[in-house]
């Protein structure tokens, strides 16, 4: 797997074992399709921003370990909450669990925004203008 850091960037958080990658480089597999991202975060969060892109699953926290099971080990697994550090005991979990090719969104959702990948903030897109939900960015 290509792009994978053992520390992060964006995040103070991290795991030994569990491998973060940056946004800009998750977006591009998750758009060629060799990736899948796998939100962790609640309905409550998603409903103020979500990812706008292909390949996404999302499991709960509270679901993550009944519902792992849907996941494929085949594919690289890149799990996303909104800071990383969810993302990250996830990451690890999954390892624990037999997955191989499993990364932490480096800085989760927040960074992704930050970084100004496809989003949707409060069911919308955001104008061009910046990124709508009224933060300096």
């Amino acid at each position: 797997m290509t792009a994978l850091n053992e520390t992060p960037k964006n995040q103070t958080f991290t795991l030994k074992g569990v491998s973060h990658i940056e946004p800009e480089h998750a977006n591009n597999l998750l758009q060629s399709g060799k990736a899948i991202l796998l939100d962790v975060r609640e309905q409550e969060e998603l409903d103020i921003i979500c990812f706008d892109i292909p390949k996404l699953i999302h499991i709960p926290i509270s679901e993550i370990v009944e519902g792992h099971k849907q996941l494929s080990k085949e594919t690289l697994i890149i799990v996303s909450s909104n800071s990383g550090t969810r993302g990250t005991k996830i990451a690890n979990l999954l390892l624990y669990q037999g997955f191989k090719q499993v990364a932490n969104l480096d800085g989760g959702i927040a960074t992704w925004n930050k970084e100004k990948l496809s989003v949707f903030i409060n069911g919308k897109k955001p104008s061009s203008g910046g990124c709508g939900c009224g933060c300096s960015h």
